[in-house]
């Protein structure tokens, strides 16, 4: 399991003892009852969320740059300190421990980093997990207006919405369930009228719920109707690129066997990179970033490719930040039989034909190479390469390599040999020895 998941896996149980600690002490907080049975629970809660807050702290101090999102320090020391073992021998506090819980409501603010950081180290569902996110936030505020509607009702008692709706003496759990129920009416907007307020207090909480309900009914609704338009984005760039060259070589009167070859190659790519093309991010990140990316991305030729396993490391990272990410069709040709040529090729992902005369000669596959012969002797290919399959290659060009050259001569003799390699093999598959 990689590092990124480990570090998902943990912040999700921290999610977890985070929200239902939340859960836990607004319902302590208005039937104490249950905040005596849950007391031991509500504690190991809390070495959790002091766990995850330690753990932070320490990778925040390791460098860690996702750790350093830490929110609200002061939030977060109001809801993780001990108030009520650090006060419990003083008699004016004595009689307000219960009310020390309600600092831990403050973890809203730690809840919401943990999504955060959840969200950016799953990049690939941060859509899904943003969406996650919000229900997070509604269940928890939907709860603590529940309780806190709950809370009025035992205060103001006979003339209270609870004795209104008959529901004084009823057990704490139907009584929770029904402030639930008209929480949620209430910032729905629906308000069936069978839960209404009792007094001025009461009309003013009403009051307040409304705009809260209003306003995260836009916030849902907005926060929605943009993940929704950020999924269809990538896919609609596509898809009008496509129309628009279609259309044009429809004007054209072009074959309509190659529209639907160039409709294909724009969905294949889609589907393979989600609306990014890697050549093109690349040149935006820094010259360090860039070259460890075309490292990583290339690793298989580092590995297959004598070249690179020989190549001194300065070296190395020369020829890769040199390389040229292209993205090829199938049934196209790459190289052809007689011309010149002027850069050195390698193949990423994807198989294609060496054809000589109309011929197959080989077939090329990851971490093969072609155009070596030709670009540093001069002459003219002796075989052309075609396709079979969608290709990731990466090219690097003569000026790139001369370049190059002049700084580290010894790329000369590595790419003697590799060429030495190169058509020693191919006269063993062929014994025509096309020379690419």
């Amino acid at each position: 399991m990689g590092r990124n998941r480990w570090e998902g896996v943990r912040d999700g149980v921290a999610i977890v003892a985070i929200f239902t600690s939340m859960v836990m002490v607004a319902l302590a907080l208005v039937i104490p009852e249950l905040g005596q049975r849950w007391l031991p629970w509500l504690y190991l809660l809390d070495l959790l969320c002091w766990a995850d807050l330690v753990y932070r702290a320490l990778r925040a101090r390791q460098g860690g740059y996702l750790e350093s999102m830490q929110g609200s320090k002061l939030a977060l020391l109001l809801a993780t300190a001990p108030w009520e073992l650090l006060f419990v021998t003083t008699p004016m506090i004595e009689g307000a421990l219960p009310w020390l819980w309600a600092l831990r409501l403050f973890r809203l603010f730690q809840i919401n980093v943990l999504l955060l950081r959840l969200q950016l180290l799953g990049l690939q569902r941060s859509g899904s997990i943003h969406l996650f996110r919000l229900l997070i936030n509604i269940a928890l505020i939907s709860h603590l207006l529940a309780c806190s509607w709950l809370l009025l009702g035992y205060l103001a008692e006979d003339s209270s919405w609870l004795a209104k709706t008959e529901l004084l003496d009823a057990e704490s759990q139907r009584q929770y369930i029904r402030a639930l129920y008209w929480t949620i009416t209430t910032m729905t907007t629906v308000g069936y009228g069978d839960i209404t307020p009792a007094h001025d207090v009461e009309f003013l909480f009403s009051a307040g719920v409304m705009l809260v309900g209003a306003s995260f009914y836009a916030y849902v609704i907005g926060n929605v109707a943009l993940l929704v338009g950020q999924l269809n984005a990538s896919r609609n760039q596509y898809y009008q690129q496509a129309q628009q060259v279609s259309e044009y070589l429809y004007e054209q009167q072009a074959p309509p066997a190659l529209i639907q070859r160039i409709k294909a190659y724009y969905f294949h790519r889609w589907r393979r990179y989600n609306s990014v093309s890697r050549a093109s991010w690349l040149d935006d990140l820094p010259h360090s970033l860039a070259v460890e990316v075309k490292t990583f991305l290339a690793r298989r030729l580092i590995e297959q490719v004598p070249l690179f396993q020989q190549a001194s490391e300065p070296l190395r990272e020369q020829l890769l930040d040199a390389l040229e990410l292209e993205y090829v069709a199938p049934q196209c040709q790459v190289a052809r039989e007689g011309e010149y040529n002027e850069q050195l090729s390698f193949i990423l992902e994807g198989s294609m034909r060496v054809v000589q005369g109309g011929e197959t000669l080989a077939m090329f596959g990851p971490g093969d190479e072609y155009g070596l012969h030709s670009m540093t002797s001069g002459e003219r290919r002796t075989a052309g390469l075609v396709t079979d399959s969608y290709c990731e290659l990466m090219h690097l060009s003569q000026t790139d390599y001369d370049r190059i050259q002049q700084h580290y001569p010894e790329i000369k003799t590595l790419l003697e040999q590799a060429l030495s390699d190169n058509l020693a093999e191919l006269d063993r598959l062929n014994q025509q020895g096309a020379r690419l």
